[in-house]
């Protein structure tokens, strides 16, 4: 591996010949060839991506398997590539290759973008003070300067505040039900033996559906469409191009 004390060519030449970066730099110089996935592939598997794009299955197993091990606590032959590596899914899709896609990117500042995300980021941007606007165009994570315990304690301070609102601490919950009758929830303590009951009726009623008839689904990603970035106002509204 590389080290200190090293000149930029014995760096390069450890990259190349270190076991663990077997298939990445051969996989990536050969991944603009490769023909792009079947129209009908809805999606598949990190390490199937990979091996399609990258032509083996050392990069995956070698290196990306570690890294979204750490982050996912997943295996890549589990983890849906269309979900975690979602960016490098819809480049395939829109260029038939990301390395194509990242040419395509710096060539014509284009770039691919779900629908949702431009609507937030068209709905945001002109509410964020000026000095903001151009540090958070290129962030990819953003946080608050207490942590993220910052919106948890919003949150409470904020239900302490609805007298329907009772909080219990340090109370070990038994178990969970739904209540079929009342179309609620009972939650059950061992410090209330008695079941403490939420109501579910009215925010059902506003969904217009019954709990009983919901079902996780797995997450549909919105649509995509291409959009030319503006660079001298990062929050000006990008016009959409069809893809």
């Amino acid at each position: 591996m590389p080290g200190l004390g090293q000149d930029l060519f014995s760096m390069a030449w450890n990259l190349i010949t270190e076991p663990v970066f077997k298939g990445v730099f051969t996989g990536a110089l050969f991944e603009f060839g490769r023909d792009a996935r079947p129209s009908d592939l809805e999606d598949e598997s990190v390490a199937s991506f990979l091996n399609r794009r990258l032509g083996g299955p050392q990069p995956g197993d070698n290196i990306v398997s570690a890294v979204l091990h750490g982050i996912y606590a997943g295996d890549i032959y589990q983890l849906s590539a269309k979900s975690i590596m979602a960016k490098a899914w819809e480049w395939e899709r829109w260029q038939g290759s990301f390395g194509k896609a990242m040419v395509a990117r710096g060539r014509d500042r284009t770039d691919v973008i779900q629908r949702r995300d431009l609507v937030l980021g068209n709905d945001i941007g002109p509410k964020l003070q000026h000095f903001l606007t151009g540090p958070m165009h290129y962030a990819a994570v953003y946080t608050f300067k207490e942590g993220i315990n910052t919106l948890a304690s919003a949150l409470e301070k904020s239900l302490r505040t609805n007298s329907n609102v009772r909080f219990h601490v340090n109370d070990k919950v038994t178990s969970v039900e739904y209540d079929d009758e009342t179309d609620g929830i009972k939650v059950y303590s061992v410090a209330y033996p008695l079941q403490l009951h939420a109501d579910t009726r009215y925010r059902s009623r506003q969904l217009g559906t019954n709990l009983r008839q919901f079902t996780p689904k797995l997450y549909q990603p919105s649509p995509v469409e291409y959009y030319l970035p503006l660079l001298q106002n990062p929050s000006t509204p990008s016009p959409l191009l069809t893809p």
